[in-house]
């Protein structure tokens, strides 16, 4: 449990900077609206990092005590893409629908970056 506490750890620093890089964007671009939207994208995306993070970790508590899992709460994460989609659509003059979508992704992005640098380090860590 000690690695996906320090996975998810690592992973929100990281989006806490690619959320600092957007809110600079916003503010020293001309696409606004764009940033506007990776914002609420990422924010709402690192609320469904934080929801598997968490599932994962009564999942895994549930498997050592023999206890059965219902599942890994997809429907909360879609649900919430589902809201983003709609505000993105209601509020299209603030929020470019793309860039939202494309925040939403951003935490699998940097699951998937992590995860593929934590394997080169321990190949570098073993070879020593």
């Amino acid at each position: 449990m000690h690695d996906i506490s320090r996975a998810y750890r690592r992973q929100t620093q990281l989006l806490l900077f690619a959320l600092a890089l957007f809110v600079v964007g916003w503010g020293f671009s001309e696409l606004q609206e764009f940033f506007l939207g990776l914002k609420l994208g990422t924010v709402l995306g690192m609320f469904n990092h934080w929801l598997l993070a968490r599932k994962i970790k009564q999942f895994g508590t549930a498997i050592v005590q023999g206890r059965s899992v219902k599942s890994l709460g997809t429907a909360s994460r879609f649900a919430t893409a589902i809201f983003a989609t709609l505000l993105a659509i209601e509020f299209e003059q603030f929020l470019h629908l793309h860039a939202v979508v494309i925040g939403l992704m951003t935490p699998y992005l940097v699951i998937m970056i992590d995860a593929f640098l934590q394997t080169i380090l321990r190949k570098t860590q073993e070879e020593r």
